[in-house]
């Protein structure tokens, strides 16, 4: 009963702090108003500031409490037109922000202990695992590994224990915890990805592109195979595997800028069931061979300018990554080729950008 109330208070408290203007009203007639009466000969009735000021946090809360109302009643309506497993994914969205705003909440207000965290992410695990349940007939396999590794994540936090150790299992724990709630807000878009063979091989290859050789064979001699003209070319994974990262980059430092980045922002920025991990373009003057070439000299080690992308060269199978790439045609643009390219993709993924762009 107590985690519940103050769970329902920590959601409470910002939603009336979010209708600022409402309180400071009040608040600020309340002050005049006692002011007068203190520093002048205009007496304004105690009755009157005091019914501004409660006005004022009224209002505040009536707010509060239409903007729960508008997203339970949209939550209802958009329900009750769903398939079963349209239920599931709203409702998992629906009570994944809960769980995230009690986390943060909780994690923020450094607690004594680790007990109500565990709660949070108890709660979390079995919507997850609800999810899992509801879906695992549509969902491609790689969606369905994700959810099952941060069940496995929460389980392990689950049975966390604290230690004398200086804070270090402590600090341990929230930020294992972190990394886990972003591990799953990353399963809610691919939930959402229309056409399971969009942006693999033959969707690729019936609109234009072409190669499809792997890096190794690039850097063997084969990125002679690329035309000297300006394009559009793509990078994938053709598996469906969680990838294993590694903890350090063995990319070029151009300009002296290390590479590397945390594991954790690339688990993040990782898209369950994509085979397209980047999509580049150029307008050089030697065209695609020379930026692809960049490409592959940047991941090997040289500190060349091919910054974009760099994610790429922190999953231990680079080398067998596949390259393809489509020349454009004479007055196109190949940047525009490019937005277009990442806008069907964000499209197809529910937002997500593929798993090396940085931008858009």
């Amino acid at each position: 009963m107590g985690s519940s109330l103050r769970s329902s208070l920590k959601e409470y408290v910002p939603l009336v702090v979010g209708a600022w203007w409402a309180v400071g009203i009040g608040v600020f007639a309340a002050v005049i108003g006692l002011l007068l009466d203190i520093k002048t000969d205009l007496k304004v009735p105690a009755w009157l500031w005091i019914a501004v000021l409660v006005l004022g946090v009224s209002v505040a809360q009536f707010l509060a409490f239409h903007k729960v109302r508008q997203e339970r009643d949209h939550f209802r309506e958009t329900t009750r037109r769903s398939s079963p497993q349209e239920q599931a994914k709203q409702g998992f969205k629906t009570a994944f922000h809960r769980y995230q705003v009690e986390w943060t909440a909780e994690r923020d207000s450094q607690p004594s202990g680790i007990e109500e965290g565990q709660q949070i992410l108890d709660g979390l695990g079995a919507r997850l695992a609800d999810l899992h349940a509801s879906v695992k007939n549509e969902a491609q396999p790689a969606i369905l590994d994700e959810i099952a590794h941060v069940l496995r994540e929460i389980k392990a936090l689950q049975q966390h224990q604290l230690f004398i150790d200086g804070g270090r299992s402590y600090r341990e724990f929230w930020e294992r915890g972190d990394a886990v709630l972003k591990r799953a807000e990353s399963v809610m878009p691919s939930l959402q990805m229309q056409d399971p063979d969009a942006f693999r091989r033959g969707a690729l290859e019936a609109v234009g592109f072409r190669g499809f050789v792997t890096v190794r064979e690039l850097r063997e001699g084969r990125i002679d195979d690329v035309p000297r003209e300006p394009g559009v070319y793509v990078v994938l994974r053709e598996r469906d595997d969680p990838p294993i990262l590694l903890p350090t980059s063995p990319a070029g430092w151009f300009k002296g800028k290390n590479p590397t980045v945390h594991v954790s922002a690339l688990e993040a920025a990782w898209v369950p069931g994509a085979h397209v991990l980047y999509i580049g373009k150029t307008s050089q003057r030697e065209g695609l061979r020379a930026r692809l070439k960049d490409l592959i000299d940047f991941g090997a080690g040289k500190p060349v300018g091919h910054w974009g992308g760099r994610y790429l060269w922190q999953i231990v199978d680079s080398s067998e990554f596949v390259v393809a790439w489509r020349a454009s045609p004479p007055g196109a643009e190949p940047r525009d080729e490019e937005s277009k390219l990442l806008r069907s993709f964000s499209d197809e993924y529910g937002g997500r950008l593929p798993f090396a762009n940085l931008r858009r």
